[in-house]
């Protein structure tokens, strides 16, 4: 790489380091409901690595992300990155009246970005040798990793699939009742904006919350069972201790920090006390009987939630950070 090229990335590194301390759901909420001057002062100062489309439920912004070497893994973070080691990406935030939402994909490093457009769901990426179109649906299939380790050649596969391929829009299911009776878990309520039942369990003074998405009647009468058997067993309990290893090696090793007090240096967490500090705060079932669950940090990974995947046969997958 030369030392013209490496000094134009560290510019564009550099420029947009300031976009990380921006809310930005709430700015294309704000311009959705008719205050537009803070999104466009956004977009002048951040173009043409920002973009907002027309009716204001979409804003991207391209920008550079942390990449830390933890044993033979390569993982992103979602912050800018301190050092050399950078991933392309693109944030993505909606707002709609049904729901707010922000979340992020990677690009190659190999390309030399040089503006993003976006007109409804369709989006440019223009490079210094080429136009790729595509589209919100499609980025989030193709180039959204659910893992914490990714790799450079990863992303490159992922991305040269780019095609602006259209996705139907998936079919509405029959809503039979607006509330549902889990023995375990006790009323639940249908959402009809996030199409899920949703309700509160209370157990040894927490309270999670338990959302069960709708699903065609088969798989529903064979989903209700499985979320009562897996709540009043409270599986989450083992699922924890089977993510616990890999996230306080993750902390010791990369999260760190230092008092702002005192200056020292914090000291490496221990079983006990990551125990003590990470609770679950809600558990998603999807149609397959797979779940996720969502825990507090309580800032032990400076405020990121931790994600744990579950198999549709109630075991564990995965964890990573989100946020």
């Amino acid at each position: 790489m030369s030392i013209n090229v490496t000094k134009e990335i560290q510019k564009k590194q550099n420029r947009m380091k300031e976009t990380w301390n921006f809310k930005l759901m709430d700015l294309l909420k704000n311009a959705r409901l008719g205050n537009t001057k803070e999104l466009n002062q956004f977009l002048e100062k951040y173009s043409p690595f920002a973009a907002a489309n027309e009716n204001y439920s979409a804003l991207l912004l391209l920008r550079n992300f942390q990449v830390e070497h933890w044993n033979d893994e390569r993982r992103i973070l979602n912050s800018h990155p301190e050092g050399e080691n950078f991933q392309w990406g693109i944030t993505i935030a909606r707002s709609s009246e049904d729901i707010s939402s922000e979340s992020h994909i990677y690009l190659p490093n190999s390309l030399n970005y040089k503006k993003l457009k976006i007109i409804g769901n369709e989006i440019e990426i223009i490079t210094d040798k080429k136009s790729i179109k595509t589209n919100i649906t499609e980025l989030f299939r193709k180039l959204k990793f659910f893992k914490l380790s990714i790799t450079e050649q990863e992303i490159e596969n992922a991305f040269d699939t780019l095609s602006n391929e259209q996705y139907e829009e998936p079919k509405k299911l029959e809503v039979k009742h607006q509330t549902i009776h889990i023995p375990s878990t006790g009323i639940l309520t249908y959402n009809d904006k996030l199409k899920w039942y949703e309700g509160k369990f209370n157990t040894e003074n927490q309270i999670i919350e338990v959302s069960v998405y709708n699903a065609e009647p088969d798989d529903f009468d064979k989903l209700l069972p499985f979320v009562d058997k897996q709540m009043s067993s409270k599986f989450y309990d083992k699922i924890l201790l089977k993510m616990e290893s890999k996230m306080i090696a993750l902390k010791n090793d990369l999260w760190l920090g230092e008092d702002e007090e005192t200056g020292e240096d914090e000291p490496p967490i221990t079983v006990e006390d990551f125990r003590k500090r990470v609770s679950v705060t809600s558990i998603v079932f999807y149609e397959d009987c797979s779940s996720t669950i969502y825990c507090s940090d309580d800032d032990i990974f400076w405020g990121h939630t931790i994600d744990i995947n579950v198999d549709k046969k109630g075991e564990y997958k995965d964890v990573n950070l989100a946020g």
